[in-house]
């Protein structure tokens, strides 16, 4: 039984076949609403003596995926089966849906991609993923995973190709060469390996093939692949659980930025203690990118029980929480049956795409075909506002507050406000929420964008191991942005001053572990540029550690003033030198600077013509926001305006300060004040350098 997140729509199947495997077939049912108890269209795929053994189906956008063993007349083994159903037409309640199949001999057990939430796959063009491995077929490791395309053209069917994705030939495939420990479990001796208390009999791991579901994930750009295995990880007598992520698995293995391409991003095989066997599993992820993985657990003293462990975005890379036993087995499989199950099944609930559904079986007593099921749930510990105000006041959340193990939601209609440095593990400011900053605030795990976020002086931190989401034309975080990186990879600066202006930043070679970078764009043209061409837009770069990186920069069309083709990528270190990034010509697919490789000074950006035209260079115009008394005043706003009119405004962080950046030097501007609760008299000024004590103090004869 599955649920199509896409349609919102029920797909059940089940294979047929009579006695002597003589007439054999796969049935389907595909609900006509989103009510799994109302009708259904139904459907039947016949394969004559072929038996479709073990079959597998995962949603996604452009059909049904669906593999199988067949075996002639129901015990020979005639190839691994991948076929795609035409999944609008069953939709739709089609006479005769159209199905594509590829059939290989060389090629066992294809598990198919299947969708958690409801974000469409970054790349829809391909078709679906399937992954298969290649140790049955092998004597001896190395071992590969084997990521493969299949492209249905329900049209013309014969125009259908199953490859790598990008031409290759078929049946070719991504390899991951696995690590030498990933064995199947029990080294070949029929996958019977799992003992149980109070019986001799084993029970099989089904070692020789991946775990259902292969999950895929789309986290606003981040996609992932998630797929478990039973492994050997001992001498033979071993079943440990392995699981990994893969990312950008949909993309380019050939592509020019190796960031881009497919690669593993974590694996391990988890053995919390050595007493019990840990087989049968099964993974899911929510929304912001923690992992629930369930299974099976034995030992010589314990019945089979059923486990979970799980990862927060933000725990360390390639581990596992402590092992959680969902139920205790107070039976175990006896006689001299050893297949327990076929699989087991994790999901998320698609109402919050946050709660873990988990569904195995156990044995409540002594005995065989006495199977029991059991369903379980599961939430990484998560706190809601419920009160506007303060950030750091327990009071206004619904479960503590957030904090590097506690994700916190900020929900529409709740403002918070940080006046103290903070850390917290997942953030997720939804729609019509508000997260004001008087002081820096860091994520170590998903950041998810409903609204924009203005950081004013402060700073939003990303840890090592942060992903962002929900970053669009109209969400994007107005201020400075810190990414720590602790290995090589990519990363997308969520950034953007009247419009998103993102910053792509791909570290290449990272000298200091951890390095951090801190971007944030400007919306205004950089001073040493002929505004008449040069892009009204610039970003600040800022080190911390040492990183080689590639940069790519994009920007609005209303950005552009002169001949775009013509522009180049331009750094300025401080307020003099000026390099050309691009020198052996233009640097630009609109609307994007660069890619600019080989990067290890950063300081000032922007785009602009080969042409220079010199230009007062800009400087910054800083001070503090006082009472009468001293004490800084926070969320004043701070006005700067020239002579023919054009204003900026900033807010003051928590103990007064404020600063302006990019103020051209030699101009004469008035700086005032605006408060609720204190009156200010306003400042002339005509800086010729960066200026930082422009400061005000509260008069009590003026009223605000």
């Amino acid at each position: 039984v599955q649920y199509d997140r896409l349609a919102d729509r029920w797909v059940l199947s089940q294979f047929a076949f009579n006695p002597g495997f003589a007439a054999n077939a796969q049935c389907f049912a595909v609900s006509t609403t989103n009510n799994p108890l109302g009708t259904y269209f139904l459907y039947q795929y016949n394969f004559g003596t072929e038996l479709p053994d073990y079959g597998k189906i995962g949603m996604w956008n452009d059909a049904y995926y669906v593999s199988y063993n067949m075996f002639n007349n129901g015990s020979t083994f005639s190839g691994g089966r991948a076929c795609a159903y035409d999944r609008a037409a069953m939709l739709a309640g089609a006479a005769s849906p159209v199905t594509v199949c590829f059939n290989s001999t060389s090629r066992f057990s294809f598990l198919p991609a299947d969708i958690d939430g409801t974000t469409m796959p970054t790349d829809t063009t391909r078709g679906g993923l399937l992954v298969s491995w290649d140790w049955p077929f092998l004597a001896a490791g190395p071992y590969t995973m084997q990521i493969t395309r299949l492209k249905p053209d329900f049209v013309t069917p014969a125009n259908s190709t199953i490859n790598n994705g990008y031409g290759g030939a078929a049946f070719s495939f991504v390899p991951f060469v696995l690590p030498a420990s990933d064995l199947a479990a029990c080294n070949d001796s029929g996958n019977n390996c799992v003992p149980q208390s109070g019986t001799t009999q084993l029970l099989d791991t089904l070692g020789s093939r991946h775990m259902y579901r292969l999950v895929y994930r789309n986290r606003g750009g981040v996609d992932s692949l998630i797929i478990t295995q039973t492994v050997d990880a001992g001498a033979g007598s071993r079943a440990d659980l392995r699981w990994f992520e893969i990312r950008n698995p949909l993309n380019n293995p050939a592509d020019p930025n190796v960031s881009k391409r497919p690669f593993l991003y974590q694996n391990s095989t988890y053995q919390p203690e050595a007493t019990r066997h840990r087989w049968m599993s099964s993974a899911a992820m929510n929304k912001y990118g923690d992992i629930l993985i369930g299974y099976s657990t034995s030992g010589t003293a314990t019945n089979p029980a059923i486990a979970v462990a799980g990862r927060s975005q933000a725990d360390a890379i390639n581990t596992l929480q402590a092992e959680q036993i969902a139920h205790a087995g107070t039976g175990s499989q006896t006689t001299t049956l050893s297949r327990w199950g076929d699989y087991s099944t994790m999901q998320v609930d698609p109402v919050d795409d946050m709660t873990f559904w988990y569904i195995n079986q156990y044995i409540g007593a002594n005995g065989t075909f006495n199977w029991r099921t059991r369903i379980v749930s599961y939430r990484f510990p998560t706190t809601t506002a419920t009160v506007s105000g303060d950030f750091n006041t327990v009071g206004n959340w619904t479960n503590g507050l957030p904090s590097s193990t506690v994700s916190g939601i900020v929900p529409s209609g709740t403002t918070l406000t940080v006046n103290a440095p903070t850390t917290v593990a997942n953030l997720d400011v939804q729609s019509g929420a508000t997260v004001t900053m008087n002081a820096n605030l860091n994520v170590t795990g998903a950041l998810t964008l409903g609204t924009s976020i203005n950081t004013s002086s402060s700073t939003l931190g990303l840890g090592c191991l942060a992903t962002v989401s929900g970053a669009s034309s109209s969400i994007f975080v107005n201020g400075n942005v810190k990414k720590d990186f602790c290995s090589p990879g990519g990363f997308s600066f969520p950034v953007g001053e009247n419009g998103y202006t993102p910053v792509d930043v791909s570290v290449t070679t990272l000298t200091t572990n951890p390095s951090s970078l801190t971007v944030k764009s400007f919306d205004a043209t950089l001073g040493g540029f002929n505004p008449a061409q040069s892009l009204s837009r610039n970003w600040q770069i800022d080190e911390t550690g040492d990183l080689t990186a590639t940069l790519s920069f994009t920007y609005l069309p209303s950005d552009v003033n002169g001949t775009e083709s013509n522009y180049r990528v331009w750094r300025r270190e401080g307020s003099g030198v000026i390099t050309n990034m691009c020198p052996a010509g233009p640097c630009v697919t609109s609307p994007m600077l660069g890619p600019v490789a080989g990067v290890t000074t950063f300081s000032r950006w922007t785009g602009a013509n080969l042409t220079l035209a010199p230009s007062a260079a800009d400087i910054s115009v800083s001070g503090r926001v006082l009472t009468a008394n001293g004490q800084g005043v926070r969320n004043a706003r701070v006005v700067l305006s020239d002579l023919s009119g054009n204003s900026r405004t900033t807010v003051t962080s928590a103990f007064g300060y404020y600063r302006f950046d990019d103020v051209a030097a030699g101009g004469s501007y008035t700086v005032s004040v605006i408060s609720k609760r204190y009156g200010f008299s306003p400042r002339l000024i005509s800086p010729t350098d960066d200026i930082a004590d422009v400061d005000f103090t509260a008069d009590p004869q003026l009223r605000p």
